[in-house]
């Protein structure tokens, strides 16, 4: 029974997914929706995913949310609502696109945090400049070195922070395999920061990969941001919403 179950989901993912295709011109609305509803069933599945990305949309907020209740901090034309805006970074066609072959360039919002709230931000990596090309989430930005940094590598995702020094201490590590077995740092994917209280979870298209736990919650406090290194990154729909 199990098998002929698994049999006939599969064939209703495929026939979703099939219409999604076939309409994702005419009616992106419909195509949208029957991606999302393979991705509610099955939240790791890499073909509805993809197709999302394409869509430019990415896959669907994470329970929580609410896009209505969210401030973009990307207006899809220029850099005019970040700091930090070198030559490193420069807006294409609705995307940040950020390029450094060595040291870290990043952005910064304008919008000062201090209370709870969550970021989602959807990027990936473009092209590889170095040994380790990375597309960071930057929180709880006070300084140049001080800040919450939240590293996506070709391999691997960091957690960890600069206390006010240049040297990152790691907080949390994991293999991209121990998310999904289909994550691809090269395709559109959607990073969440939530930061509730003393507590902070991060997710990776809606699924929980790290939670964390600060001493003091001041160092949550601040700007956010986003970070290239050793590469070519970008990306397009950055949202906060304040709790």
């Amino acid at each position: 029974p199990r098998l002929e179950y698994l049999e006939l989901v599969g064939e209703y993912f495929s026939k979703l997914l099939d219409i999604a295709r076939r309409y994702r011109e005419k009616d992106p609305a419909l195509a949208r929706r029957c991606a999302e509803e393979v991705v509610k069933l099955d939240p790791e599945h890499g073909a509805a995913i993809e197709l999302l990305n394409e869509l430019g949309q990415g896959p669907p907020v994470p329970a929580g949310a609410s896009d209505s209740n969210a401030i973009p901090l990307f207006n899809g034309k220029d850099l005019s609502d970040w700091g930090g805006a070198g030559p490193a970074w420069r807006v294409e066609k609705g995307v940040i696109i950020g390029t450094q072959g060595k040291a870290a360039s990043w952005l910064n919002s304008k919008v000062k945090i201090e209370g709870d709230f969550a970021l989602t931000v959807e990027g990936r990596i473009r092209e590889k400049l170095g040994v380790a090309p990375s597309a960071a989430v930057l929180f709880g930005i006070k300084g140049s070195d001080d800040r919450y940094r939240f590293d996506v590598l070709e391999k691997r995702f960091i957690l960890g922070r600069l206390p006010g020094s240049a040297q990152v201490v790691k907080i949390a590590e994991a293999k991209h395999y121990e998310l999904s077995s289909k994550f691809d740092p090269y395709r559109w994917n959607t990073f969440r920061v939530d930061v509730t209280g003393v507590r902070v979870t991060i997710s990776v298209n809606g699924k929980k990969l790290f939670t964390h736990e600060v001493e003091d919650v001041d160092t949550l406090r601040g700007y956010v941001g986003v970070l290239v290194q050793h590469g070519v990154v970008e990306f397009r729909k950055v949202l906060l919403e304040k709790k």
